[in-house]
């Protein structure tokens, strides 16, 4: 009888090792799974983000991250979506400005009429910063003669005052 007892306490020590040795693994496999979705999720938004600066750097500011997510990765996602944007808003609109401004210098520079930039001209100190080439034409002095020069230096010596005082 004792021995009966004896191998049915074996069974018993072996069926609950049996148990915890399932126990283990179904916990190790349930960990797995869990750890690799926990991972996949960071890793994906992660891959995107590193998409999305080989993008930025190849200057491809149309580029945008898809996101749904409400977590930290998705509001990084946001903030990046919006810093490219400000760029590509920001490039834009100096492409325009330079557009204008060479346009603007083509028809100053093309003008059929006299066109001078001058600084302070209400003091006696009015220096000429700019003139285009038809003001040295009407002028008769070469560019060279009118520009950053005194503006009271293209009045004739006897007309100065009444300028002054005007």
């Amino acid at each position: 009888r004792a021995q009966q007892g004896q191998d049915r306490m074996t069974r018993l020590i072996r069926d609950g090792q049996m148990i915890s040795l399932w126990g283990m693994a179904i916990g190790i496999l349930i960990g797995s799974v869990v750890a690799f979705v926990l991972i996949r999720s960071l890793a994906i938004p992660i891959r995107n983000m590193i998409q999305w600066t080989k993008q930025i750097e190849k200057g491809n500011l149309d580029y945008r991250i898809e996101t749904t997510s409400q977590n930290e990765m998705g509001k990084l996602a946001h903030v990046f979506n919006t810093i490219t944007a400000s760029l590509r808003e920001k490039i834009d609109l100096e492409k325009a400005i330079r557009t204008r401004e060479k346009n603007y210098r083509n028809i100053v520079e093309n003008s059929n009429d006299g066109i001078c930039v001058v600084q302070d001209v209400l003091s006696e100190d009015a220096i000429v910063r700019y003139a285009n080439k038809q003001t040295s034409l009407l002028l008769g002095y070469a560019l060279e003669q009118i520009t950053e020069k005194p503006l009271m230096n293209l009045v004739h010596r006897d007309e100065r005052q009444r300028v002054k005082e005007d």
